[in-house]
């Protein structure tokens, strides 16, 4: 039996299965977010109690069930909270559910490729297909055994092509955009908590919509709040997002991430977060592919505690 096997086995037997990940998540402090070249005993062995994980391993595979099991347990024998990325914005080349003939011959609601994620498409959200195409999604990560979901590209509904085919689209009496997607994340969260009771949702960026959201989803994220690369935000970009997580305030995580690796932008980034009660992540790539070598974010203070900006 492999090394790796005998994780799998010497983890399994102190099953997870019942947990409340709710608890844990509400509970949580820490968190790593890793959507390629993961390494499950990496995972197995950090102290982050919300791990944020594609819904297929490097073979493109599901995950396991015994492996997503595995994942739950903190090495303290606490309850780590497992969620699944599921971009709900974008259509990805590299899924089984992109046709092969996708590619030379795109559907009307696939619009042009995404310049900086390459395999990456904008989709018209609203069409039935990608509806029925996220449906499935759903289905099929929460019946693998994760705790939820890590909705990406919420945010879909700025993108100046989205737009304009959805102003094209629409009639005199159509709802906003905003209205659109709110709806889509909120037709996600109802299949996920009919699939198990109580599954997590958690939307990345897209915060203009959380007013619309707020009682829907268990948390929220957000990339690039105090640092744009290297850069520090402006404050005025800085300020209307801590204005506008203070909805969240005293009833769900805020899982922030800014893209560093400087030691003191680190640092920086880890003290603003942790001091407005965000879970803080550095990440050193946004291509999201480095292990947990150090998750030293600070224990993130109660929501309740935050200062108002």
């Amino acid at each position: 039996m492999s090394g790796w096997a005998v994780l799998i086995a010497a983890h399994a037997v102190h099953t997870v299965v019942g947990a409340d990940a709710g608890t844990a998540f509400s509970s949580a402090r820490t968190w790593h977010y890793q959507l390629q070249r993961v390494q499950v005993p990496e995972l197995v062995a950090s102290s982050a109690e919300v791990l944020v994980i594609d819904g297929e391993d490097e073979s493109r595979r599901p995950w396991a069930p015994e492996t997503l099991e595995t994942l739950k347990l903190l090495p303290d024998g606490g309850r780590r909270v497992v969620l699944a990325y599921l971009s709900i914005g974008e259509a990805e080349d590299y899924r089984a559910d992109f046709k092969p003939e996708w590619r030379r011959r795109r559907p009307s609601w696939i619009l042009a490729e995404n310049p900086e994620w390459r395999g990456n498409y904008p989709v018209r959200f609203w069409d039935p297909e990608w509806n029925q195409i996220v449906d499935a999604r759903v289905e099929r990560l929460i019946r693998q055994g994760f705790d939820g979901l890590y909705l990406d590209r919420v945010d879909v509904t700025e993108h100046p092509g989205v737009a304009r085919a959805y102003a094209k689209a629409c009639s005199a009496d159509c709802p906003q955009i905003e209205v659109q997607m709110a709806a889509l994340v909120g037709r996600v969260a109802r299949r996920a908590r009919e699939l198990r009771a109580g599954a997590l949702v958690v939307p990345q960026n897209g915060i203009v919509l959380l007013e619309r959201l707020s009682t829907v989803v268990d948390g929220w994220a957000i990339e690039d709040t105090y640092f744009h690369g290297e850069r520090r935000a402006t404050t005025a970009h800085t300020r209307w997002v801590e204005e506008t997580l203070q909805r969240l305030r005293g009833r769900a995580p805020v899982l922030a991430v800014d893209y560093i690796r400087r030691k003191r932008s680190v640092d920086e980034f880890t003290r603003r977060a942790t001091a407005s009660g965000y879970l803080a992540f550095a990440a050193p790539s946004r291509a999201l592919d480095r292990g947990p070598r150090s998750n030293r974010a600070r224990p993130a203070l109660s929501l309740d505690a935050r200062p108002t900006p």
